[in-house]
């Protein structure tokens, strides 16, 4: 399968993070420690130091259109075993908001339908 992927030398997505989550991707230093951890790589198209890899070189596109944010299950189990302390589920949840802007729809589908039930719950109460 050949994919074309542009790379920038700005990442307006990883501006776009910080701005977002207050998280500096540029610290991540690709130990992978996160991925080692997280309960729900097996399933993910791309792990999350691969994730933030592509946000650094500007793969905005390619992030945005990923499966990896969606999966995520924000448990920060990659978090807690970041050394840069970089906190890698708010990255997640920072790519999510800026794919939704854009009016990028959900990888994953069936994520969207379980966060407007949970909403919903919520809401009940």
């Amino acid at each position: 399968m050949e994919t074309n992927v542009t790379i920038r030398s700005q990442s307006e997505l990883a501006e776009a993070v910080l701005r977002e989550s207050g998280q500096n991707v540029n610290l991540c230093y690709q130990c992978r420690k996160c991925a080692a951890g997280c309960p729900i790589s097996y399933a993910m198209d791309y792990k999350p130091a691969q994730l933030i890899h592509a946000i650094r070189l500007g793969m905005d596109d390619l992030v945005i259109n990923s499966k990896t944010m969606w999966l995520c299950a924000s448990c920060e189990t990659c978090t807690t075993r970041c050394p840069q302390d970089v906190d890698v589920a708010k990255v997640m949840d920072a790519v999510k908001i800026v794919a939704l802007r854009k009016g990028i729809k959900p990888a994953v589908p069936e994520v969207a339908s379980f966060y407007r039930a949970a909403l919903a719950n919520i809401k009940k109460f």
